[in-house]
Parts: structure tokens; sequence; C-alpha cells
């Protein structure tokens, strides 16, 4: 499909150059013509077929881009006032703080596409934050920083999981209680990818609070 539609885009590009050089050359392309006058009815017929061909690439392209798995990773803290990650951390210690609200993230994965996603994999980096091997289950540690800790972290299914069209996935909970934060202000960059779906990265700001008293 790619070669084919390669092939239409590279002739479009000669055809426009041509119309061009038509106006801007007319003598040069007058005398041709009168050359090719037996030839019109089969210039006009090969406009038509390749109008054709171009409009069932087109066709093609968009049923395809209909066929395709669509995933949406919503990713909210606990009692937090709107979508997105956020953490409630004690200002004098860098730490988040023990209790709720704000120290744990719910994660889900939802395809709005109309097909069913398979193998479907999620990753998280922190910038700003590094944490040990083990410090969310569920999640598999995947980028070190040497001396500091991990920062990437991966959710790869055990199984080969298919997320269906409207039937949203929770992914394992991550939380944050008692965890050092090296660097405010923290982000982190998600990164999504399934079979037949192109990998999507995005970066999301983490929203941080302070307790209003210190320990």
């Amino acid at each position: 499909m790619r070669k084919i539609l390669n092939i239409i885009l590279t002739i479009s590009v000669l055809i426009i150059i041509l119309c061009i050089g038509i106006i801007s050359f007319p003598e040069i392309f007058n005398k041709l013509n009168e050359h090719l006058s037996g030839l019109s009815d089969f210039i006009t017929y090969l406009g038509m077929l390749f109008a054709a061909l171009a409009l069932l690439i087109a066709a093609l392209a968009y049923k395809s881009a209909n066929l395709n798995p669509n995933l949406k990773l919503n990713l909210y803290a606990w009692m937090n006032e709107e979508d997105g990650p956020a953490l409630l951390i004690n200002k004098k210690t860098n730490i988040v703080s023990d209790c709720r609200p704000l120290t744990e993230w719910y994660l889900i994965l939802e395809n709005v596409g109309r097909v069913s996603a398979k193998y479907p994999v999620v990753q998280i980096d922190f910038k700003g934050a590094y944490f040990k091997e083990n410090d969310f289950p569920g999640w598999k540690a995947i980028r070190h920083a040497n001396a500091l800790g991990w920062f990437g972290f991966q959710w790869l299914p055990e199984e080969n999981i298919i997320i269906h069209p409207d039937l949203p996935m929770q992914l394992p909970t991550m939380y944050f209680s008692g965890k050092y934060i090296d660097n405010i202000p923290l982000e982190i960059t998600i990164t999504m990818v399934a079979d037949r779906f192109d990998k999507r990265i995005f970066t999301l700001p983490v929203k941080i609070e302070f307790e209003e008293f210190e320990k």
C-alpha cells in the first residue's frame, strides 16, 4: 500500500510540474501538442484512470485508518480535582505524604478505535524522580540512572492481553506514599504501543501540592 501511494504521489508531483511548465512556457508545449493531437483521447483516458486510482487509494487509506486500534491512557490521582498526575509532598523533606489524597495514581487504558488492540505496552519515564526497582508492583523497572535509581517503568502484560473497543482496562495502581521526589517541577513521559497501533509519546507535568503542615 505504501509503495503504491508513493508512486501515485510521485506521479502527482510530476503532473503538477508539467502543468506549471505549460503555463510558464506555452510556446514550447504548443508545438508538442500538435504532434500529440491524435492522442488527445488517450491522454484524457489516462487522466481519468489516474484520478480513479487516486480516489481508490484515498478510500483504502481511510478504511485502513479506521480499522486500527486507538489507545488512550487516562491517568488521575486519588481525589484530585482534575485528571492528570498529582502528588502531595512535604515541602521540607520532598517526601510524598503518607496519607491520601494525591499519593496514588490510577491508570485506565482505553481503546477508542473500532478493532481490538493486541499486545499493548505502556511505559512511564520520570524526569526529576528516581525510585527503587520494586517500588511499583505490576510495573517492570527498565531504565536506570547510575547512583540515582530507576526512572523508567513499563507495564508489559505477561499474557497476550487484548484491549477491546469501549472496554477499558485498569493498569496496576502506582503508590507514592513515603517516596522521595528529587526535583520539582516534575514531569513524566508516557509511551504507548500495540500491534497495528503507531507508537504514541506524550509528556505530562505532575501537579505538586504541599502539605499545610510540616512533620
